[in-house]
């Protein structure tokens, strides 16, 4: 992970030991503490976050921050907190926000931003905050936004934008805003979306997309527009449907945050981890004891925000990071990380199934010392003491067989500097 820095928005007071951090805080991947940015939104709640080099775009329903009159949307420095002089002036909340190159996509529902009338979907000059030409005029507010190669997809309400009836979901054409031939019908609202190359996967509150009974998650075929056969079935919670809030996708897997009580053919409160194949659950279950709102899916790492006081059985209220096998990188959405040139040490596969091998990466060579310990805080392995080791990918000479599952601290120090990583051992 070359993050040194996460950024988390929503609805909070403090963070960390006691931190006072309203809305919107920056936190050491490295340590968990918050850092010195703050900048101190009013309002309710900041609904979405996006990173670039020069800027964090925070969306929400404020009307200051950063120490600056900013309605709905602003730029912060990532090194100050304080907000830049972009000021595109959202007459209503924003709901989702997107980057791509020199245009900034905002949603919501509002229906005057950039200086322009412009309902519920813009497109942001990244250097002077006015409203582009691209203007697909949607009927109803827009919840959630992604971008991938030429195309803009949106979801949210609406019946009708781009020029076409398009309910729920629509793909856009990123240079005239046009709706493409792509039609998923649908029913309900869709509020969250992960786009691969070989599908698009919607969450909301529905029964149908892409012409298919749906419940509430669906993958949509990228050409067609066509539900696949992908179908992990949510079942309700605590409402008369089920919801999905969050969605991120890492490998093979397909992360999903929500109210539901099912998913993939198991028992998935609120959390679930999807095969991207099958659809099927897969056996980590973290568990979480509430909603799970947000999910950013970063190279190494899973980011989970919601309402949640343990997550895999470790206390950890509203934020949760773990930890991955390496795989290639997707860039910020729902929380943003902001990179730097360090890589701090890690251990992978995580999780890790019975009789798999454990390996690590070190971003510097010398001295390694690697134990594990149980959640009482009891050693139970130490398979590394004082050996030199050159950097990169180490394979760590002992299984996880004979350990029992659950959850696992493993300590790693290197030339003195210490880090934990957190081991999940499945069955």
């Amino acid at each position: 992970m070359e993050g040194t820095t996460i950024y988390a928005g929503g609805r909070f007071t403090s963070i960390g030991p006691w931190v006072e951090r309203v809305g919107l805080a920056a936190i050491d991947l490295a340590t968990g503490v918050a850092l010195p940015w703050n900048p101190n939104p009013n309002g309710l709640l900041v609904t979405s976050l996006a990173a670039t080099n020069e800027a964090i775009y925070a969306g929400g329903d404020f009307t200051a921050i950063g120490g600056e009159s900013r309605s709905g949307i602003a730029a912060l420095d990532p090194r100050s907190g304080h907000a830049t002089l972009w000021n595109p002036q959202a007459d209503g909340s924003v709901y989702a926000v997107a980057v791509e190159g020199d245009t900034i996509y905002a949603g919501g529902s509002f229906e005057h931003i950039g200086g322009q009338p412009r309902r519920y979907l813009a497109a942001l000059d990244a250097v002077s905050g006015a409203a582009t030409s691209w203007n697909p005029d949607p009927d109803a507010e827009v919840l959630s936004l992604a971008v991938h190669g030429p195309l803009v997809y949106a979801g949210g309400f609406f019946y009708h934008l781009g020029g076409a009836e398009r309910q729920t979901v629509a793909a856009l054409e990123a240079r005239t805003g046009l709706a493409t031939a792509w039609d998923p019908a649908g029913d309900g609202w869709v509020s969250a979306m992960a786009v691969t190359d070989s599908a698009v996967y919607v969450g909301g509150s529905f029964s149908i997309a892409g012409g298919q009974a749906r419940s509430a998650l669906a993958a949509i075929d990228p050409a067609t527009g066509r539900a696949t056969d992908w179908n992990p079935g949510l079942t309700p919670h605590d409402h008369a449907l089920p919801r999905v809030l969050s969605l991120a996708t890492l490998g093979h897997q397909v992360f999903v945050g929500g109210d539901f009580a099912m998913a993939g053919g198991a028992e998935r409160y609120g959390f679930a981890a999807l095969d991207a194949v099958t659809a099927h659950a897969t056996a980590w279950n973290p568990a979480p004891d509430d909603y799970v709102w947000s999910l950013l899916a970063d190279g190494e790492g899973l980011y989970v925000g919601g309402r949640f006081k343990r997550f895999d059985d470790i206390p950890r209220a509203s934020l949760a990071a773990i930890e991955f096998t390496p795989l290639a990188r997707r860039a910020p959405d729902a929380a943003a990380v902001q990179s730097s040139g360090h890589q701090p040490m890690s251990i992978f596969p995580n999780p890790i199934r019975s009789g798999e091998s454990v390996m690590f990466r070190l971003p510097t060579p010398g001295r390694v010392s690697i134990a594990f310990y149980d959640v009482q805080g009891r050693e139970v392995a130490a398979p590394l003491r004082h050996v030199w080791r050159s950097a990169g990918t180490v394979a760590l000479p002992f299984q996880a067989g004979w350990l029992a599952a659950g959850t696992y601290v493993c300590r790693i120090e290197l030339d003195g500097e210490v880090i934990t990583r957190k081991l999940v051992v499945l069955r």
